[in-house]
């Protein structure tokens, strides 16, 4: 396959969001820099790999200015450069990635590892990003305040930066945003926003944790954005993935982990999943099939979970998990415009998870994990469904975020609806609390059988009625 036959069926997808207007975005130039001090910290190289891994998703031209350093990162060998130049050209074998220890010439924009860099106040294409522990930061023109405390080995803050930092530079090179200076600052603990981090809430993050038995239904765009985010923890598991997909050209542009070679073999995606942790304290388990298909040949009674991570939306998902009586499940999709969101599931104490997508299964409608809705054709056809190469990411992040949470004595911490917009800069999170709605499937389940199911459950503690 030639690089332009390539490159359209990668970015069939993403083009249908940009249309005619904006479809150079992909030969852009990008340029990252990171300084010495930041490029041997923990949060200094996952801001950089996480940059770098999205960058390569849509950007056919990247240079990378950063000294190499050891890897402080988990389950990783070689050094920092070495990763990098490897995962880029994995992912995009077409693109060009430089490494180089001045940028010449002129990048279209100048995306900067860490708020301090003083290029970035004399550049109108410069963008900084930051992040430690729970918080993540970015913005145009040196930031303020005061730098961050790093090496907390907490992955959440740092990476929720660099996909702040690339939709900004998305946005630019599609003609979204204009230069703008300006600083935001969020924490992933809480979701509180604010322009000086020294406001936020940055908790405690448990760098070793027993996840439990977790199944993983759904292993496209958000699901294997997940597994990678995982294996740069050192948490442990055993985790089941669970999906009937082979790869295609198309999830390329909005998994952190798939590559080239996955789609021309047309690997199947939890497969994939199962041998990226295989190398870590996790212990993997792939099915490939469907939920249905799983709990049919024996395997939810076999092996009940503690936890149940949904990114899967088709062949009944969500029926037939919420049919078996869950345990804690959460959920995360994307939306039509640009949007993330999350939801939790607490048996008997939160809505379930059909309550959250009835609605979408009454009225056939599907949301597609990584894909947002555009137009629809005048002429009757099929909806037309697009994907950006930052929002799956985003969202596998806040899934990471709520399960690092459950470590915490204040679980739950925040609302059990999340939801973020990537369409602007300016944005902030919504958040809701959904008690019980008792949908058609959960309105009629036993509470004496819940809790006979679950009782055996890692997290069986947070069911039932909220304190008072």
């Amino acid at each position: 396959m030639n690089k332009s036959d390539w490159l359209t069926r990668r970015d069939d997808r993403t083009l249908k969001i940009v249309g005619p207007q904006g479809s150079g975005y992909q030969d852009c130039s990008v340029a990252v820099t990171v300084g010495p001090e930041l490029a041997a910290t923990y949060e200094g190289q996952i801001m950089t790999l996480l940059s770098v891994n999205i960058l390569s998703r849509w950007c056919n031209q990247v240079y990378l200015n950063c000294p190499d350093a050891p890897l402080l990162l988990p389950n990783r060998s070689a050094s920092l450069n070495d990763l990098l130049e490897d995962l880029y050209r994995q992912a995009n074998p077409f693109g060009n990635f430089t490494v180089t220890a001045e940028v010449k010439g002129t990048p279209d924009y100048h995306l900067f590892i860490g708020g301090q860099n003083k290029q970035v106040d004399h550049l109108n294409n410069g963008i900084w990003i930051d992040g430690s522990g729970w918080l993540a930061g970015f913005g145009s023109g040196r930031s303020s305040v005061s730098e961050l405390t790093y090496n907390k080995h907490n992955p959440i803050g740092p990476a929720f930066a660099a996909c702040l930092g690339v939709a900004e530079v998305f946005r630019r090179a599609i003609g979204e945003a204009q230069p703008d200076r300006f600083s935001s600052w969020y924490s992933l603990f809480d979701f509180e926003h604010s322009e000086d981090h020294s406001t936020l809430s940055d908790a405690s993050y448990p760098d070793t944790f027993d996840l439990g038995r977790v199944y993983e239904v759904g292993c496209g765009a958000i699901g294997s954005s997940f597994a990678y985010l995982l294996s740069l923890t050192n948490w442990r598991s055993t985790i089941h993935f669970i999906d009937f997909d082979p790869v295609d050209y198309p999830n390329l542009s909005s998994s952190l982990l798939f590559t080239a070679q996955h789609a021309e073999q047309q690997t199947n995606k939890a497969q994939i999943c199962q041998e990226l942790l295989a190398t870590t304290a996790h212990i993997p388990h792939a099915f490939d099939g469907d939920y249905s298909q799983f709990v049919e040949q024996g395997q939810l009674t076999k092996y009940p979970p503690d936890l149940i991570v949904c990114f899967a939306n088709d062949r009944n998902v969500w029926s037939t998990i919420q049919a078996n009586y869950p345990p804690l499940t959460f959920h995360a999709t994307t939306t039509k415009s640009w949007g993330i969101n999350f939801g939790r599931h607490i048996p008997e104490r939160e809505w379930c998870i059909m309550c959250r997508f009835h609605k979408e299964v009454e009225h056939t409608y599907v949301p597609v994990c990584g894909q947002v809705e555009v137009p629809k054709p005048k002429t009757p056809a099929q909806e037309t469904l697009a994907i950006l190469p930052f929002l799956s990411p985003a969202s596998a992040i806040i899934v990471l975020a709520e399960l690092a949470k459950l470590d915490s004595a204040s679980y739950p911490v925040n609302e059990n609806f999340i939801e973020y917009s990537f369409k602007r800069h300016r944005g902030f999170f919504l958040s809701t609390n959904n008690g019980p709605k008792r949908c058609y499937v959960c309105k009629d389940q036993s509470q004496a059988i819940y809790e006979m199911i679950s009782s055996s459950s890692k997290y069986n503690y947070l069911m039932g009625s909220p304190p008072a």
